[in-house]
């Protein structure tokens, strides 16, 4: 490898290989530049996603206490109605049991 380039020990390089070198070792920097752009701009990315996340899971549990709340106060309409139901029917039968004795004694 040391003789492709022309590197040998104790002698000097050549002037085109150096440039050659150092024209390597900038493409190199740009590549980490850009590179490190893209790794920026993913982290930025990723943060932002993060934070939606984070803002749709706090919206589903908001929505999910609303649907709580809903199925609790239709739970408790539905057991108000059959409460009302049953007193309704004890009544008719209470006052058909007083009734009706009353107009059998009679």
């Amino acid at each position: 490898m040391q003789a492709r380039w022309g590197a040998q020990e104790g002698l000097a390089v050549q002037p085109e290989v150096m440039h050659h070198q150092y024209q390597f070792m900038e493409r190199l920097q740009h590549a980490i530049g850009l590179q490190t752009r893209v790794v920026a701009d993913q982290d930025i990315r990723l943060e932002t996603s993060r934070q939606a996340l984070l803002a749709a899971e706090l919206r589903v549990t908001s929505l999910q206490k609303v649907v709580q709340a809903r199925r609790r106060d239709v739970a408790l309409a539905q057991m108000r109605r059959e409460q009302k139901d049953t007193d309704e029917r004890a009544t008719m039968a209470f006052f058909r049991r007083s009734f009706g004795l009353q107009f059998q004694e009679a």
